[in-house]
């Protein structure tokens, strides 16, 4: 396999996370931004769906978390691909047509899952001035029935033909091996996917989209898994996030696997 000789360069934070074994999962991948931002405004607990509940990011007072719909798609995938132009992440997905295709169509199919009736995973935006897509997230949701849950074996992923297919398989392998090893079947919240546009770096945007899916393991009871990069570690670990393990994925770019157990949270983190 063709290794890059050097550190690939990354955001300031880049954090990769694994898909669910779904017939229409998409792989996943995450940047965070490390500033510290206010608490977010709930208006309920728990609905997935819509219009009526929003969450608030405060440093933008026209910036709103809510559903994506299926003609977010294409904006979802330009976003994506703007999040993540580093080294490594090109040699994964490259900005080439098959490449954009491919991402439409995932999103557009994960939406449309979110927005069924009995929804395994939540599929979030944060739309800002203009109307513009500021970020992204996927969060995969406790299992609702026995039915609901996976066997722990890997589905087979067709990637775009511009993509490095072994690294691909290698490096979402890895991250799914080690959700199974400290997760196994227990209900849990993982957020599979989340990315910020640069132009809307230090808004507060990713830390909304991640506190989304946390306020609700609390309130469910259940942990939340997560992988990042040692440069994404102090916004989890910020959150209750403690590494299960790290590894290395190529020479210069290190993965940890993250785990947050909720009944170890304290009360203001729960809030």
């Amino acid at each position: 396999m063709r290794l890059i000789s050097s550190p690939a360069r990354l955001p300031q934070a880049i954090t990769y996370l694994r898909p669910s074994i779904h017939p229409s999962y998409t792989p996943t991948l995450a940047v965070m931004h490390l500033r510290p931002n206010p608490p977010i405004t709930r208006s309920h607990p728990l609905p997935l769906t819509g219009q009526h509940h929003r969450t608030t990011v405060p440093q933008g007072p026209q910036l709103e978390v809510s559903l994506a719909e299926p003609s977010d798609s294409a904006a979802l995938t330009e976003v994506f691909l703007r999040a993540f132009s580093d080294d490594f992440n090109l040699r994964l997905f490259p900005c080439t047509p098959d490449v954009r295709s491919w991402w439409v169509e995932h999103f557009r199919r994960d939406i449309e899952l979110a927005r069924s009736q009995h929804p395994s995973c939540a599929v979030l935006k944060v739309v800002g001035e203009g109307g513009v897509i500021a970020g992204f997230a996927k969060w995969q949701l406790p299992f609702v029935s026995a039915s609901s849950a996976t066997n722990g074996e890997e589905a087979k992923v067709h990637w775009p033909a511009s993509s490095d297919s072994e690294l691909c398989d290698r490096f979402f392998g890895d991250i799914h091996a080690e959700r199974q090893k400290k997760m196994g079947g227990q209900p849990h919240y993982y957020l599979d996917m989340l990315g910020t546009s640069p132009d809307f770096n230090g808004r507060g945007i990713g830390s909304a989209l991640l506190r989304w899916g946390l306020e609700r393991a609390d309130e469910a009871g259940v942990d939340t898994f997560l992988a990042s990069t040692p440069q994404g570690r102090p916004l989890y670990e910020k959150y209750g996030f403690g590494v299960v393990r790290e590894w290395e994925v190529i020479p210069g770019y290190r993965q940890a696997a993250m785990a947050r157990c909720v009944e170890k949270q304290p009360n203001d983190r729960r809030r």
